[in-house]
C-alpha cells in the first residue's frame, strides 16, 4: 500500500512538475513584493512603575494600587487599564490627545475605523510585580510615540479624577451623616433635659428603679450619638486630607520611568525579510503538496501494474511499453508513416557525398 501511495504522488508530481515547482518561486517573488510594497510598522512602548505603599497613602491609611490580596500591583494595574481601553469613553479622551482627534468628527465610518485601528494598536502588559508596559504598533513613527504617551497620561489622570470624585462623594455623605447625627444628639439631649427637669432627684433616698433605668437609657443614647459624631468628623478630617493629596498619592503610587520615544527609523532586516520569505515560500512548498496529494487522489486511471492489483485483485499479463507521439501516429497512420520514412531516406540519399566513378579504358602501350 505504501507502495502504491509513493507511486501514485510520484506521477501526480511528474505529470506537472512545473507547475509545482513554480509556486514556491511565485510565493517568492510575492513575498519580495509583499516587502517592496507593505510599509513597515513602527513600535513604541513606555513603562511606569506601580508602588503598592507610599508614604503619603500610610499616612492617610490608603491603598492606592488597588491590589487584590496576593495579587501583584502591576497585574492588577494592568487589569485595570485593559478593562478601562475596551470603553469608548475611556478610548476617545486617549484618542483626543492625539493627531486621529481629526478623524473622529469627520463621519461615523471613519471614527469607527479610528476606534478600530487603535484597538489593534495599543497592548498592555505587566513585567515582574510592579512594572507595568503600555505598546503600541502604527505605520506613523511619532504616532506610535504619541498614543503610548496618551494612553499614560490619560489612565494616570483618570485616576486622580477618580480619586478626586470619589473623595468629593464621600465628603458629601459625611457632611449629610454629620448633619443627622447632630440633630439626633439635640434631640436626645432635649429629652434628657426634659426628664431631668420633670423627674426631679429626691432630697432623701434614691429614684425609683424604673425612672432610673429611663434616664440610664437616655444618657446611653446621647453618649452613643456622640460617638458617632466623633466619629463621622474624624472621618471627614481623613477624606479632606485624602482629596487634597490624592493627586500626590497618584503620582507616587505610578511612576513613568521610561517614557516613550520615537521609534529608529526602518531598515531592511535580513533577519526580517528571511523569516517573512521563509514564510511565503513554506506556504507556496505547502499548496504544491496539496496538488499534488489531491491530483493523486483523483486521478482513478490505472498507472502501473500495482494499480490493478490493488484496485481489481486481478493479475496483470501484460503491459503496453510508452511510446512518443511519433510511434503512435505510425500505429495509428502506417501510409503516412510509409511517406515520412521515404521522405526521409531520400533526404539522406541526397546529402550523401557521391562516389568516384572508375576508368572505362586502360591505357596500352
Amino acid at each position: 500500500m505504501l507502495r502504491l501511495i509513493l507511486f501514485r504522488l510520484l506521477e501526480s508530481f511528474f505529470r506537472h512538475p512545473l507547475l509545482y515547482c513554480a509556486i514556491p518561486v511565485i510565493m517568492a517573488m510575492i513575498a519580495a513584493v509583499y516587502l517592496f510594497i507593505v510599509p513597515p510598522e513602527y513600535e513604541a512602548s513606555g513603562k511606569f512603575y506601580v508602588v503598592s505603599n507610599t508614604l503619603i497613602a500610610s499616612l492617610t491609611n490608603r491603598n492606592e494600587s488597588g491590589s487584590a490580596w496576593g495579587a501583584p500591583p502591576a497585574q492588577t494595574t494592568a487589569k485595570d487599564l485593559q478593562e478601562l481601553l475596551q470603553t469608548r469613553a475611556f478610548v476617545t479622551e486617549v484618542i483626543n490627545r492625539t493627531p486621529l482627534k481629526a478623524r473622529l468628527a469627520q463621519s461615523e465610518r471613519m471614527a469607527e475605523e479610528t476606534y478600530d485601528e487603535f484597538d489593534k494598536a495599543i497592548s498592555v502588559q505587566y513585567l515582574g510585580d510592579n512594572l507595568v508596559e503600555v505598546s503600541a504598533s502604527h505605520k506613523n513613527r511619532q504616532l506610535s510615540r504619541l498614543l503610548v504617551d496618551s494612553v499614560m497620561t490619560t489612565y494616570i489622570d483618570w485616576k486622580k479624577t477618580s480619586e478626586r470624585k470619589e473623595n468629593e462623594a464621600a465628603l458629601v455623605m459625611l457632611e449629610e451623616l454629620l448633619r443627622d447625627y447632630e440633630q439626633e444628639r439635640s434631640k436626645a439631649e432635649s429629652d434628657l433635659n426634659t426628664f431631668v427637669t420633670t423627674h426631679r432627684e429626691p432630697v432623701v433616698g434614691n429614684r425609683d428603679p424604673k425612672e432610673q433605668n429611663e434616664l440610664d437609657s437616655l444618657k446611653r443614647a446621647l453618649t452613643n450619638v456622640e460617638e458617632r459624631i466623633e466619629e463621622v468628623k474624624k472621618n471627614l478630617v481623613d477624606t479632606k486630607l485624602n482629596l487634597t493629596r490624592a493627586a500626590s498619592i497618584v503620582d507616587q503610587t505610578y511612576n513613568r520611568i521610561d517614557d516613550p520615544v520615537d521609534p529608529p527609523p526602518a531598515r531592511i532586516s535580513l533577519r526580517n525579510v528571511a523569516k517573512i520569505g521563509g514564510l511565503f515560500v513554506a506556504v507556496g512548498i505547502m499548496l504544491s503538496v496539496i496538488g499534488i496529494v489531491l491530483g493523486a487522489l483523483l486521478d482513478q486511471s490505472l498507472r502501473f501494474p500495482i494499480d490493478v492489483q490493488q484496485q481489481l485483485g486481478l493479475p496483470v499479463l501484460a503491459m503496453l511499453p510508452s511510446v512518443d507521439s511519433r510511434e503512435w501516429s505510425a500505429l495509428l497512420d502506417p501510409k503516412q508513416a510509409a511517406r515520412e520514412a521515404k521522405e526521409r531516406s531520400s533526404h539522406d540519399q541526397i546529402q550523401a557525398p557521391s562516389s568516384p566513378s572508375a576508368p572505362n579504358d586502360m591505357p596500352t602501350s
